[in-house]
């Protein structure tokens, strides 16, 4: 048997009562998120299945959509919330990712979702500096990740 399986075993009723409250309590710690890259731009996109790219093996089934549209990002948003998605890690490679990284942080907030922005400077290695009013403002949404008090921002 399992672990937890041979513990319960082992135990006296009242602490495998104490075991499943802890085992409740552990669970609920957990956060799951997605790393969301909002580089897709409708058919044109070259990150489709691209041999150059590789990013993309399989097809959407919401197709080849564009992550600038509104209702593109409510779908995906929703479908992340049913599938119990915690929240999202928003990959930001430049400046011209701001608009669309606006909407998402909007939608999340309102679907309750939590974000991150994953600083992913391939485009522009000073991108932290270039942007520092837009990383402010998303840092202090009522739904950006924080840590200890801190702002999270993975790299």
């Amino acid at each position: 048997p399992s672990f937890p399986c041979a513990l319960a075993a082992m135990a006296t009723k009242h602490s495998v009562l104490l075991w499943l409250a802890l085992l409740c309590c552990r669970a609920e710690a957990v956060k799951y998120v997605m790393h969301y890259m909002p580089w897709f731009e409708g058919e044109d996109s070259g990150h489709w299945c691209d041999e150059e790219y590789g990013n993309s093996y399989y097809e959407s089934v919401l197709g080849r959509y564009d992550s600038r549209h509104v209702a593109t990002c409510r779908t995906q948003l929703r479908l992340m919330k049913a599938a119990g998605i915690d929240g999202l890690w928003i990959d930001f490679q430049g400046p011209e990712w701001i608009e669309r990284i606006d909407l998402i942080a909007t939608e999340a907030e309102a679907l309750g979702l939590k974000f991150a922005i994953v600083l992913d400077p391939h485009s522009h290695a000073d991108l932290a500096h270039l942007c520092e009013g837009n990383l402010t403002a998303w840092m202090q949404m009522s739904n950006y990740y924080y840590v200890e008090g801190r702002p999270l921002m993975p790299v």
